[in-house]
């Protein structure tokens, strides 16, 4: 099961990568220049080539290293106004 982990983990800092944004599944797949189908997989912790995850990873505008990292960012929540601050100031502390 531990083997599980990694896999979970990629699938819930894409998620939360992407709603930090306040994002859809489609609006990251047309960022990323992949399918809405591999975004799914992706997010539901399918496998998934190296290449394809920096291309996920460029369309979010983090380095792809980010998407392995345990505790990723929590998503905003809150008024569109106070989301857009945030990822700004999450932006800038990177």
């Amino acid at each position: 099961m531990a083997a599980e982990q990694p896999k979970t983990e990629l699938a819930k800092n894409v998620r939360n990568h992407r709603r930090i944004r306040g994002w859809s599944q489609e609006r990251l797949a047309e960022e990323s220049a992949v399918s809405i189908q591999t975004i799914r997989k992706i997010e539901q912790g399918g496998d998934v080539r190296t290449d394809t995850l920096h291309q996920v990873a460029q369309g979010l505008g983090v380095k792809t290293a980010e998407l392995f990292v345990p505790d990723s960012p929590t998503p905003v929540v809150g008024d569109e106004a106070s989301r857009r601050s945030l990822v700004d100031l999450r932006k800038a502390l990177m």
